[in-house]
């Protein structure tokens, strides 16, 4: 598995950077977690919009699923014009209105998914957490060939997620907050939140990501590199990892 970074910005993006979204390769197959604003431009730099035939989305907070309609138009235009016959599948949480939205589109495969789903994509086993956080959200772990990813999407620390992380190869997680701000309430995580999580589940290389979108970054970076033994890396347009 190689692992892309579109969007990794919390609430909003600086110009020319996006959300949060990730690129997951295995193969030919390739499966976006969260498609977050300005998203789908981004990654253009790896494929076309037609070969993404699987998203899955963490949670309906705009900075994580912004870009899903540009996905939509994209493969419903495409298919009337005879250039692609595949459905986009889109893998969500239960919601009347934007479930009904995305089934209103012939073009689209809707697959509801909650904390209990397991679900498998071309040989990629995928199963998830409900994590603390204001609205429903999903956590996500992909599993093939013996290697792991975990993506935390928008989350607190809690025993849970520790579990959940248990033994990545690869951890994404959201690190919104620096050390002297409490996160809890508004359901993420700062970094000694984050220290926390990387070494109780003994994660081996971690993408920090979810970033505010203010303050130097290099001072969480440099905190939890020195206080955990995982090889750990700033989340950066365009940085592939390999699983």
């Amino acid at each position: 598995m190689e692992l892309n970074v579109i969007g990794y910005y919390g609430g909003s993006a600086p110009k020319n950077e996006a959300t949060s979204s990730y690129l997951l390769e295995v193969g030919k197959e390739k499966i976006l977690l969260d498609c977050g604003a300005a998203s789908s431009s981004v990654v253009q730099n790896y494929c076309n919009l037609t070969e993404i035939n699987n998203i899955i989305l963490s949670h309906y907070h705009w900075d994580h699923f912004s870009d899903i309609g540009v996905f939509i138009y994209n493969r419903y235009v495409k298919s009337l014009i005879g250039e692609s016959d595949q459905k986009l599948n889109i893998y969500s949480l239960d919601n009347e209105f934007f479930i009904k939205d995305f089934e209103s589109f012939p073009s689209n495969n809707v697959i509801k998914i909650n904390e209990k789903s397991k679900i498998k994509i071309n040989g990629v086993d995928i199963k998830f957490y409900k994590t603390k956080h204001p609205v429903d959200c999903l956590a996500i772990r992909c599993e093939h060939a013996g290697r792991s990813l975990v993506y935390t999407a928008d989350a607190s620390l809690d025993d849970g997620l520790i579990e959940f992380s248990k033994n990545a190869d690869l951890l994404i997680t959201e690190c919104s907050l620096y050390e002297d701000a409490d996160g809890s309430s508004s359901g993420h995580m700062n970094i000694n939140d984050v220290i926390e999580l990387i070494n109780k589940s003994r994660a081996k290389k971690v993408i920090l990501s979810h970033l505010p979108i203010y303050g130097d970054f290099n001072k969480n970076l440099l905190l939890a590199r020195d206080k955990t033994r995982a090889k750990i890396f700033l989340a950066k347009k365009f940085l592939k990892v390999e699983i």
